[in-house]
């Protein structure tokens, strides 16, 4: 008796378990099916933007904001206006998955914009994969986001793999032999590192020391007098973001350390010159936009984002401009505002051009043949350099 009692209870165990996960899986498909009621009928489409307001990359938003003008002057996507639901991230990975739950949860959103930091977007990317919503990425570069089989998150920035070969490249073509590499010690900072100095190894740079570093208050000066007194080494890489960045430069050249100084991505913005001052001259950077660019299109947001801030567009204003007209490009391509339709529409094999450059994905999301551009902070701004 007592086995056949237990076999019963075990029975019961595994129907009561059965109907957990049907009704999980329900609840989790509950979000998708009323976005697609509501955006059956809506009058108007929201997107998405998280990104950090208090940061030398806010021009991202003021990119984004042009663009939604642009097209609702132009008669909107598909007869009806856009609109941005703007939430700022921080910067903090729990504020990132708050926003994430929170825009997974509303039935209004089309698609979402989201995070500069690598860390926030793989952090949140979870939420939208399981909530069925396109989220565009115009910051995150660590190449782990589209490895890990998501169907719903694209990347709109080259990855670390892709800049960190071509910064490798670009010391080669100058002649430079031995390196050091200073890395922020986050996702993006490890893996641009790492991308990097696998390059360096295949092109016969040397990479004669690496150390990472935490952030804004960390003892810069300290690791740069070491390497100065007992290394030999004729350039330094920097892997790491602002605005910490340009402090460190500027503790670097303190030390009366000379040798050329290559920044990644993270650098890129007018804000290294304004925080670095005069120790920032000469820095190299890597970027994907440039206001001097040739071409009609990059001229005329020049002019369009100048008359709006009174500034020149950076990189990032570029970025933020290019995923709004993006998105509005696969809407109108589709001929739907529904998630599903625009997560196909953003695979179509032509892409998109966009004022950076060309825009198209491979089946994980990930973006493929845009190239990297380098400029030189010379007086007093970023210089775009030609070769």
């Amino acid at each position: 008796m007592p086995d056949v009692r237990f076999s019963w209870q075990g029975r019961g165990a595994a129907f009561l378990l059965v109907l957990a996960g049907l009704l999980t899986a329900c609840l989790e498909q509950e979000p998708a099916r009323e976005r697609t009621r509501h955006l059956a009928v809506a009058e108007q489409i929201t997107l998405g933007l998280a990104w950090p307001l208090d940061h030398p990359k806010r021009t991202l938003v003021e990119g984004a904001e042009l663009a939604v003008g642009e097209i609702n002057a132009d008669g909107g996507v598909l007869g009806r206006p856009l609109t941005l639901q703007l939430r700022d991230d921080e910067r903090s990975v729990d504020e990132a998955m708050r926003i994430a739950e929170s825009f997974a949860a509303d039935p209004r959103l089309s698609a979402v914009i989201a995070h500069l930091d690598s860390s926030l977007a793989l952090a949140a990317a979870p939420a939208y994969e399981q909530a069925e919503l396109p989220m565009l990425t115009p910051g995150a570069t660590d190449v782990h986001l589209t490895e890990r089989g998501y169907q719903w998150v694209f990347r709109t920035m080259v990855n670390n793999a892709h800049s960190g070969r071509q910064l490798a490249d670009r010391l080669v073509s100058q002649g430079h032999e031995r390196v050091v590499v200073y890395y922020l010690n986050n996702p993006f900072g490890r893996d641009l590192a790492r991308q990097f100095e696998s390059r360096a190894a295949e092109r016969g740079l040397e990479v004669v020391d690496r150390r990472g570093y935490d952030g804004v208050g960390s003892n810069h000066a300290r690791r740069f007098r070491d390497w100065r007194d007992f290394l030999a080494f004729d350039a330094i890489v920097i892997a790491g973001s602002l605005p910490e960045g340009a402090a460190i430069i500027r503790q670097i050249r303190a030390l009366g350390v000379d040798v050329p100084i290559h920044g990644g991505i993270g650098l890129d913005s007018p804000a290294l010159v304004r925080l670095g001052g005069d120790a920032v001259g000469g820095v190299q950077v890597t970027t994907v936009f440039h206001p001097d660019m040739p071409g009609e299109r990059v001229a005329e947001f020049v002019a369009a984002y100048e008359e709006k801030t009174g500034q020149r567009p950076d990189a990032a204003a570029a970025q933020g401009y290019d995923a709004v007209y993006l998105l509005a490009a696969a809407m109108e391509r589709a001929e739907s505002v529904q998630p599903a339709a625009i997560a196909k529409a953003l695979r179509a094999p032509m892409g998109y051009s966009g004022v950076s450059g060309l825009y198209r994905f491979d089946p994980h999301g990930e973006l493929i043949d845009k190239p990297v551009i380098f400029q030189q902070v010379a007086e007093g701004s970023l210089q775009y350099l030609t070769h």
